[in-house]
């Protein structure tokens, strides 16, 4: 559906992220690459499409390169940006995925425990703490 409007909008960064994220979801990792490099060009802060982008490198299986690509972009991010506590996420997904949980909570607690962002974004998590919430950071 996307594909249709590219003649009109193939060159805005905002619709060449939304099109990368349609083509990993599909499966088509090296069109959704292309795409999203191209969306980062135009905008290199664009915290969507460093999230997508984190999207297609989780698709093609590329776990170490696409961690070390998310930590670099984050040295230019603001701590209280909308879409640092789950990028953050991300960062810990990763590093689980690479061995030992240890990596993945100091990931949590460095990434999504910030206290520069309002504290209803801090995570938090179902269980068996009074009122049935409590936070992790």
């Amino acid at each position: 559906m996307l594909a249709g409007y590219a003649p009109h909008y193939g060159k805005d960064w905002w619709f060449l992220g939304a099109l990368a994220f349609a083509q990993g979801e599909l499966g088509k990792i090296d069109l959704a690459r292309a795409n999203i490099e191209r969306s980062l060009a135009g905008n290199p802060l664009n915290a969507n499409a460093a999230h997508i982008r984190t999207h297609v490198d989780y698709e093609a299986g590329e776990v170490v390169a696409g961690l070390r690509w998310l930590e670099a972009w984050f040295a230019g991010y603001a701590r209280a940006g909308l879409m640092h506590c789950h990028l953050g996420w991300h960062v810990a997904l990763w590093n689980l995925d690479l061995g030992p949980s240890r990596g993945a909570w100091l990931a949590l607690r460095k990434r999504m425990c910030s206290r520069a962002g309002p504290r209803r974004m801090r995570p938090r998590a179902s269980g068996p703490a009074p009122g049935g919430r409590h936070s992790m950071c």
